[in-house]
């Protein structure tokens, strides 16, 4: 039992770290094309 406890909160603790890591991810990734593409556009 305590095996199986141990395993579902490994996995819970797997889940939380991935979906906030994707949260980071998407954040950082709407963030950076803006300012790269604003770049593009002054640079010409």
């Amino acid at each position: 039992m305590g095996f199986m406890l141990g395993l579902l909160t490994c996995k819970l603790g797997a889940l939380y770290f991935y979906s906030s890591a994707v949260q980071l991810d998407s954040f950082v990734l709407r963030n950076p094309p803006e300012h790269k593409a604003r770049k593009r556009y002054v640079l010409p």
